[in-house]
């Protein structure tokens, strides 16, 4: 929703794949995936996150943002924190797998896509809406 949005298009494309991604788990979950179907759109999710931090990285050295060292730290973590939460993956505990991954993406979001978002913005990048 709008309280998500960074004002930068291509972040906010990527995060809509991203929340599209994830709302595709808990689907497929909620309808009794196999295991083999979950396994794929969780590889597909890490694959795409590494994909939306690397534009995000491009986009921080491009345009100086000042906080780019502690965003990266971040994004390292996010996706150490990722392969965990998938290589923990057991069945019959789906939910236990999709809910710490709801939740990190709705807070780097919040707590620090959007303040880039905000920086970018204030540079008029043209990649801004």
């Amino acid at each position: 929703d709008a309280a998500h949005l960074t004002g930068v298009k291509i972040i906010d494309e990527q995060h809509r794949q991203m929340v599209q991604a994830v709302n595709d788990l808990n689907r497929i979950i909620a309808d009794g995936c196999d295991d083999a179907e979950l396994q794929k759109l969780l590889s597909e999710l890490l694959a795409f996150t590494e994909t939306h931090f690397a534009t995000e990285e491009m986009l921080m050295a491009k345009y100086g943002y000042p906080g780019v060292e502690e965003h990266q730290r971040q994004h390292v973590g996010l996706l150490s924190g990722l392969k965990a939460i998938a290589g923990r993956f057991n069945p019959g505990a789906e939910l236990e797998v999709l809910q710490p991954i709801q939740d990190w993406l709705m807070g780097h979001i919040q707590q620090t896509d959007k303040p880039l978002g905000t920086y970018l913005t204030s540079r008029d990048v043209s990649l801004s809406r």
